[in-house]
C-alpha cells in the first residue's frame, strides 16, 4: 500500500513538473545530448524515436506510475527490515530499565544481551532447570518422552 501511495506522489510530481517544463521536455534528453530536434539521429535505434520532437505521443501517466512502481519496489521492504531493527533496539533497551524486572535482592536489572530476542520470549513455552544442579549433579538424562502418542524411554 505504501508502494503504491509513494508511487501516486511521484507521478503526481512528475506530472506537475512536466506542465511546467512545457511540452518539449518530454523527450529523453539523456539519450539525445539535450538537443530536441526533428529528425535528429541519436546513434541508438532503441531510443531513437525519443530523439524526435513531440507529435503527441507521450506516455500515458500510467506507464510513469508503472515506472515508478518497478523503481520503488525494492526501496521500501529495506526500509522495513531497517525500521525493524531500530525498533528491536529500542525494544531491548526498555527491557533493560524495566522496574518491573529489577531484582532488588541481588541488586540486578533485566539484561538484553541481544537486540532480536524479544521476539522470542513469547515464544518460550517450557523451561528445564533445577536452580543450582543439585539434584541432577548438572548431568541431564532423558527419561521419557511422548511423541504422536507413542511413548519412548523408561
Amino acid at each position: 500500500i505504501a508502494d503504491v501511495l509513494v508511487s501516486i506522489v511521484s507521478t503526481i510530481g512528475y506530472t506537475v513538473w512536466n506542465l511546467e517544463q512545457g511540452a518539449d521536455n518530454k523527450q529523453l534528453w539523456y539519450f539525445c545530448g539535450g538537443t530536441k530536434k526533428a529528425n535528429q539521429d541519436c546513434g541508438n535505434d532503441l531510443f531513437e524515436q525519443n530523439c524526435y520532437d513531440n507529435d503527441g505521443n507521450d506516455y500515458s501517466d500510467v506507464s510513469y506510475m508503472a515506472t515508478f512502481l518497478i523503481l520503488y519496489n525494492n526501496f521500501l521492504p529495506l526500509s522495513l527490515y531497517v525500521t525493524l531493527e531500530i525498533m528491536n533496539y529500542i525494544q531491548a533497551h526498555f527491557i533493560d530499565s524495566d522496574v518491573e524486572m529489577y531484582d532488588p535482592v541481588s541488586d540486578t536489572p533485566a539484561l538484553a544481551r541481544t537486540s532480536n530476542q524479544n521476539g522470542d520470549i513469547g515464544q518460550i513455552e517450557y523451561i528445564f532447570s533445577d536452580k543450582t544442579g543439585t539434584l541432577t549433579q548438572n548431568e541431564m538424562r532423558f527419561r521419557r518422552s511422548s511423541v504422536g502418542g507413542n511413548i519412548y524411554g523408561d
